[in-house]
């Protein structure tokens, strides 16, 4: 109630950011056992770590909020419970936001995060995650670096991605009365700030028009009851028919990224424990 009207009432972004952080505050809870730093010479980048470890594996995690939100306030619930469940570094990427910075800018920053992961830990060890625009991002990414015969993640995991930016999916309208967070307009605006003047059907916009081929394995977890229900489901048959391994992991009756609430819900816990799994198997 409180969260779909917000989004919903606040059009503005610079408005919106600051009420996002405090509801986050209020129903997200960090788990306990997970220390928070700021990564030496990478002022965008925080890393999550479980206390008492050396993780030899990376995960970087691209945040969701419609391109125009979103930030570590909002996703320190969901950060430390996959870095708790993967016994893993995770590492947030506060990238920059439309409409002050349309794309591709988000998807240059993550590009050189993983980068930097890369470096760091070895092309093996980095995996990439990401929730709702986070998601659109780590398949945008993966894309960018097939494309370009680059190091690519060794693991993809997305929590209810998108993956088509041209206003073509039948279940954004077919799922309004079952959606429990996002309101039309707070899509559709993100979107198109995001896009600017852009081809929408850019694959680095929209994936799901992509050349996938000899991607890594990747996870897809989303709920039927959502609006970018058939993002997903249309992106996985489009990865299968490129012969890539993809697990898709369907739930009914929750919310958008209901992720994020770890610590909180038991849903939200085994579907980050899956992730973390996934992410860092060898």
């Amino acid at each position: 109630m409180m969260q779909k009207t917000l989004l919903a009432l606040l059009a503005c972004p610079k408005l919106l950011r600051p009420v996002a952080a405090l509801n986050a505050l209020t129903l997200h809870r960090v788990h306990k056992d997970v220390s928070f730093q700021p990564v030496n010479g990478q002022p965008t980048l925080t890393r999550a770590t479980p206390n008492g470890t050396n993780p030899q594996k990376a995960v970087l995690y691209l945040h969701g909020g419609a391109f125009v939100i979103g930030g570590l306030r909002d996703y320190k619930g969901l950060v430390s419970g996959l870095a708790n469940a993967g016994l893993c570094a995770v590492y947030f990427l506060d990238y920059s936001k439309a409409p002050e910075s349309p794309f591709p800018a988000a998807l240059d920053e993550a590009e050189a995060a993983l980068d930097y992961l890369q470096e760091q830990y070895g092309d093996a060890y980095v995996s990439v995650a990401g929730d709702s625009a986070g998601g659109n991002l780590a398949l945008a990414l993966t894309h960018r670096v097939l494309a370009k015969g680059a190091a690519k993640p060794s693991a993809v995991a997305v929590f209810s991605p998108v993956t088509d930016l041209t206003k073509r999916s039948t279940t954004f309208d077919a799922n309004a009365g079952s959606e429990a967070l996002l309101p039309q307009g707070f899509v559709l605006r993100g979107n198109a700030a995001y896009v600017g003047a852009a081809d929408p059907k850019d694959p680095e916009i929209s994936p799901l028009y992509g050349t996938f081929e000899g991607a890594p394995k990747m996870l897809f977890q989303v709920d039927r009851t959502e609006r970018l229900y058939d993002h997903s489901t249309r992106m996985v048959t489009a990865l299968r028919e490129q012969s890539v391994e993809v697990v898709l992991r369907e739930t009914d009756g929750l919310m958008h990224c209901y992720q994020m609430y770890s610590s909180v819900t038991p849903e939200a816990d085994r579907a980050l424990a899956e992730a973390a799994a996934f992410l860092t198997a060898d």
